[in-house]
């Protein structure tokens, strides 16, 4: 179910349980009725946002993401257009725009040039885990199982600063058992472990 790993701050109990059902736009048809209407309403608030913090890259990331769920890459593409005028280089934008070149036209094969965008960022210093969770999952798809392994290895060192959805993810990947990973807390809501982008909330870039 966890296709590739987004980066954004919205919140699996927020009502937005899209993500967890599918974290693949391109089946936007799969979407329940419900979670594609609290999408839309999201998506009109971050809107808003976006007008009124014109270098907020949290809100775009937020937007972004929201789009991609929609099956709006052309929306999700001109987002990531306008980030990169304001965070020239930033590693998770160029992220973004690998996933949504590899996904925008069906017709026409954009793996390699995704994974040229993908595979430098997945070895760049302090590269974020999600960055090489979604290069492991662009090889794997295009049947490259030995390079995917070793970023499924890699990530596997590194379990416990994973989000608990992609951590059980990680694990099947490398046929472990994902429980021994998960910290058993009595109460405690299992997915409100998220990866946190460098940018807090209301930060501004000047």
């Amino acid at each position: 179910a966890y296709r590739f790993w987004f980066p954004t701050l919205l919140e699996t109990h927020s009502g937005l349980n899209i993500t967890q059902h599918n974290r693949s736009w391109n089946t936007a048809d799969d979407i329940s009725k419900e979670a594609r209407h609290n999408l839309v309403i999201a998506r009109e608030y971050l809107q808003r946002a976006v007008k009124l913090g014109p270098t907020d890259i949290v809100s775009r990331a937020n937007l972004i993401a929201v789009n991609l769920y929609l099956g709006k890459s052309g929306a999700a593409r001109d987002l990531v257009d306008e980030a990169e005028a304001i965070v020239p280089g930033d590693n998770q934008i160029q992220g973004l725009r690998a996933l949504i070149l590899f996904q925008q036209e069906p017709g026409i094969d954009t793996w390699d040039r995704a994974k040229r965008l993908l595979e430098p960022l997945s070895k760049s210093p302090n590269v974020d885990y999600n960055i090489i969770y979604n290069y492991g999952r662009l090889l794997q798809e295009r049947g490259r199982v030995g390079a995917a392994n070793e970023q499924w290895s890699r990530l596997s060192k590194h379990l416990s600063e994973v989000p608990i959805d992609y951590q059980i993810a990680i694990c099947r990947e490398i046929n472990s058992d994902p429980c021994k990973y998960i910290p058993a807390v009595a109460g405690s809501d299992e997915t409100s472990a998220f990866w946190k982008l460098p940018l807090r909330h209301g930060d501004d870039v000047d």
